[in-house]
């Protein structure tokens, strides 16, 4: 197809933003609307991609979240190939500002998290799990007539819904998602998946925000059993100056075992919304209550409800006698627990100001022992080519 020619006799394309193995991205006017669009045209459909495609519309139909990518429209041109209307977004993904910055301030990335794990909410709340958060699918988006840029989380293509009984497997052994941000049991290819393993992605992307690096390196076998078994680090680590706190809460989405770990993205939002703050220059106007803050974590979990013994000093000189893992306990108890288990897009690339993220609308070691390697293999189920073969 070329520009000017006509989709669905509505969609008038206009100009190519991106093209890979399987399809292009256009720009395209609804010339009824007049709104600007992007559409996703797969040229290569295999049943598995046109399942993916026809998912990812259904999916964001029913999340209709601002922090998740909106999708107006699907069709099928006259030569069988099926293409997905979507929001026009301008900006860059969360991948290129990383590669950028490196890494980012606490309370930009504590805002982009936050953001993220509102979107995972809503996904939640309707029994989706993304199965394939990490940077490169979370868009900062300059809105029109918005003071600042909106996260917005992409491509659900490999999500699931968890009443739906159905399955998606893309290599051998039913792993899907990109190995680095996926979860022990994501890994393992466990059919009992829950919001948990969005937890742990979150967490991942948490922790490469602020260290500038993932926390589990390398790939094929050895990045399999450095996540199966291997030390998880702590963004402390790498960074000196991590409020302790916040170095909790990842830790907290980095539980090996996911008895442990956050259970609701609604908890992170809530733990990490303590440290959202205007950096020097940002454009953003917030209230006192978005101001940075600083979390002391002054009780062990076995202590949870009692008084930190030590207040420290926030904004404008205010004592917070906050603990991270009481306001984890509160949020938990009021949280129900996660329900039972009954082509990513191209853009136009324009380089974003770190410090103009949105506020939030008022709606709402490597192991050294082969034996250990061996067995790790064994334990999850899933050999080098299943993780090669995932990798993007």
């Amino acid at each position: 197809m070329k520009a000017g020619d006509r989709l669905g006799n509505k969609y008038r394309l206009l100009r190519q933003l991106g093209a890979g193995a399987m399809g292009v991205v256009w720009e395209a006017l609804h010339e009824i609307t007049q709104r600007r669009v992007a559409i996703k045209l797969l040229t290569k459909p295999s049943d598995d991609l046109r399942h993916r495609l026809l998912r990812e519309a259904r999916i964001c139909g029913a999340i209709a979240h601002r922090n998740v990518i909106e999708i107006h429209d699907t069709g099928e041109t006259p030569e069988g190939e099926p293409y997905l209307v979507m929001q026009l977004l301008s900006g860059e993904t969360l991948a290129e500002l990383l590669r950028r910055k490196r890494r980012l301030a606490q309370p930009l990335a504590a805002r982009i998290g936050r953001d993220i794990a509102r979107a995972l909410t809503a996904a939640h709340a309707v029994n989706v799990i993304h199965r394939d958060l990490k940077p490169a699918n979370v868009f900062l988006h300059q809105e029109a007539g918005v003071d600042g840029l909106v996260v917005k989380v992409l491509d659900f293509g490999v999500a699931k819904n968890l009443e739906a009984n159905e399955s998606l497997v893309t290599a051998v052994g039913g792993a899907v998602g990109s190995p680095a941000y996926m979860s022990p049991e994501a890994l393992r290819g466990a059919r009992d998946l829950d919001a948990r393993t969005d937890i742990w992605s979150l967490g991942v992307v948490l922790f490469e925000m602020l260290a500038g690096t993932r926390p589990f390196q390398g790939g094929g076998q050895e990045l399999l059993i450095r996540i199966a078994t291997g030390k998880i680090p702590r963004v402390s680590e790498s960074l000196r100056h991590v409020e302790p706190a916040f170095d909790d809460v990842v830790a907290m989405c980095l539980e090996r075992d996911r008895a442990k770990r956050i259970a609701s993205a609604a908890v992170v939002e809530r733990l990490l919304q303590a440290y959202v703050g205007p950096e020097e220059g940002s454009r953003i106007h917030v209230g006192l209550a978005e101001r940075a803050m600083a979390l002391p974590v002054s009780a062990p979990v076995s202590q949870l409800g009692k008084e930190p013994t030590k207040p420290i000093t926030g904004p404008r000189g205010t004592a917070l006698m906050i603990d991270a893992r009481v306001v984890l306990a509160q949020a938990q108890r009021s949280t129900p627990p996660p329900s039972p288990p009954p082509p990513s897009m191209q853009h136009v690339a324009r380089p974003v100001e770190p410090s103009s993220i949105a506020p939030a609308s008022k709606k709402r070691r490597r192991p050294s022992m082969l034996g250990l390697a061996v067995s790790a293999l064994v334990a999850f189920g899933v050999g080098v080519a299943v993780i090669l073969g995932l990798a993007r």
